[in-house]
């Protein structure tokens, strides 16, 4: 069996997105939807509940045991869809450097022929980057 646990996120580009799907163990599949004024894990931040339940599962994980009590080994595949458009800090570090600004060095905005087509096709950075 490839997959034995998914806890996800249905819409991964839904950053405040409230429904998970969930395999279990046994085979279970179900949807969770969080309480927005409630959520688990206090957040509904993506990257903040995809964090917290491969924690969750971590738990679990690292003490299973086969019938002859050997740890079972595991294996995660955690992906969140960070970073990401907009490319907004979590709520928590919104405010955590307000007086730091960013080094303008000669390589910003810099154009050159010979860098990857997906490098050259971006236009250069407005003032607000």
């Amino acid at each position: 069996k490839a997959v034995n646990v998914i806890d996800s996120p249905l819409d991964y580009n839904n950053y405040e997105g409230l429904t998970y799907f969930h395999l279990d163990d046994d085979g279970k599949t179900y949807t969770e939807t969080l309480d927005k004024d409630n959520p688990e894990f206090k957040t509904v931040y993506q990257t903040a509940q995809i964090g917290n339940r491969t924690l969750r599962w971590l738990e679990t994980a690292v003490n299973k045991t086969d019938s002859s009590g050997s740890r079972v080994p595991f294996f995660a595949y955690v992906g969140p869809h960070a970073p990401h458009y907009p490319a907004d800090p979590a709520p928590w570090y919104e405010d955590a450097f307000p007086d730091l600004s960013i080094p303008i060095t000669p390589n910003y905005n810099h154009s050159c022929a010979k860098k990857p087509s997906h490098i050259r096709q971006n236009p250069p950075l407005s003032e607000l980057a």
